[in-house]
């Protein structure tokens, strides 16, 4: 099976570097803290450093507004506690990360899907669902959007922050494959500091391991957050917050995310290549692309016989927000597959069944 179904780093740059850290760890000044308790917010140190490494991104460098969390997962699970109460209404585009559906039926928020078009949440449609909804919040993934690879233009974001404030919704901004990007865009919490948390993390960029994430919340909402993320598990673990400081502060962080993005646009190249002939919606260092099928498939029967194939991918149903009709569409995740020449393999697989598609049919009679 090569499965192209799980976001993952397409190189071992991360392995590389722990092996190197890990002998010299105890060195480090802070190593004497590993032992003890620290404030559910996380070790200041470490959250000075995360405040310093996203200065001109969210916060502006103050680590009194960071909290650290076990990866961005668990931020959004902190924060959805924080900000809302059961049958809250929460916007979303309504083919989306699907992590915050499970975490908005685990906590009674109601979920409501908005339309999208290939620029990402449509504001006509966003703004009608404002007028009739009144929700709590709208939760946006604006950069390398998971699924569809979408970054919101600047122009797009301020439309729809204009909307949010008008309004008066939060926005929640998971913004986990910001560092993957050639070229930044302003983030909603530059945009609408008092408005936004933002919630980011190093499993995109960096390695899922490592289990770091971080939120920058305005300071009205920051206790809360804090106190959430405490009831769950007092702090996390000061270990991997050293681990992460001391990458991001040697700048080996930095080295990591740019092999990272190098290899990303070599497989892109190798997709773009394969599925030429075919509608995929990608950007050049996405880990993932979005590829719109062909009559007669749909997004479940190819994604299932692509894994009688032997290739992993997920449907458009994994990401869809309530029960709306979807684009016939799976995500491939391209950094996925352990080498350039699986995922060549993979793809190649892929593109005989979509040519061979008007020979497809069920197995079930």
């Amino acid at each position: 099976m090569i499965d192209l179904s799980v976001n993952r780093p397409a190189t071992s740059a991360y392995r590389e570097a722990l092996a190197l850290l890990l002998p010299h760890i105890a060195k480090d000044r802070r190593f004497s803290a590993l032992q003890d308790y620290h404030p559910p917010e996380g070790p200041e140190w470490a959250r000075a450093t995360v405040a310093d490494w996203l200065d001109g991104v969210a916060g502006d460098g103050d680590a009194g507004r960071v909290v650290l969390t076990d990866g961005a997962q668990h931020g959004l699970a902190c924060v959805l506690r924080a900000l809302t109460q059961p049958d809250d209404v929460v916007l979303a585009d309504f083919i989306t990360y699907q992590g915050i559906s499970a975490l908005c039926r685990s906590q009674g928020v109601d979920l409501r899907g908005v339309s999208i078009d290939r620029e990402g949440m449509r504001p006509d449609a966003f703004e009608a669902a404002c007028a009739t909804l009144r929700p709590r919040a709208v939760f946006l993934v604006p950069t390398l959007h998971n699924p569809t690879t979408v970054t919101l233009s600047e122009e797009r974001r301020r439309a729809l922050a204009a909307i949010a404030r008008r309004h008066n919704v939060l926005i929640i901004e998971d913004d986990v494959y910001r560092p993957l990007l050639d070229r930044a865009v302003p983030s909603f919490a530059a945009l609408e500091p008092e408005l936004t948390v933002h919630i980011s993390g190093l499993s995109k960029c960096i390695a899922p391991g490592l289990r770091y994430g971080f939120v920058v919340a305005p300071r009205a909402v920051l206790g809360n957050v804090a106190a959430a993320l405490r009831i769950d598990c007092w702090s996390i673990s000061p270990l991997t917050a050293l681990i992460a400081t001391i990458l991001l502060e040697e700048g080996t962080a930095k080295r990591i995310i740019d092999v990272q993005r190098e290899e990303l646009r070599r497989r892109q190249a190798i997709l773009r290549d394969a599925l030429a002939a075919f509608d995929v919606q990608s950007q050049e260092t996405s880990p993932h692309a979005w590829l719109h099928l062909p009559e007669p498939w749909r997004g479940a029967a190819f994604a299932r016989a692509c894994r009688q194939r032997g290739v992993g991918v997920l449907p458009a149903d994994a990401f869809a927000v309530g029960r709306e009709t979807l684009a016939h569409a799976v995500r491939i995740n391209v950094g996925a597959a352990p080498s350039s020449g699986e995922l060549r393999q993979a793809l190649a697989i892929m593109a005989d069944l979509l040519n061979a598609g008007h020979f497809e049919i069920s197995g079930a009679v």
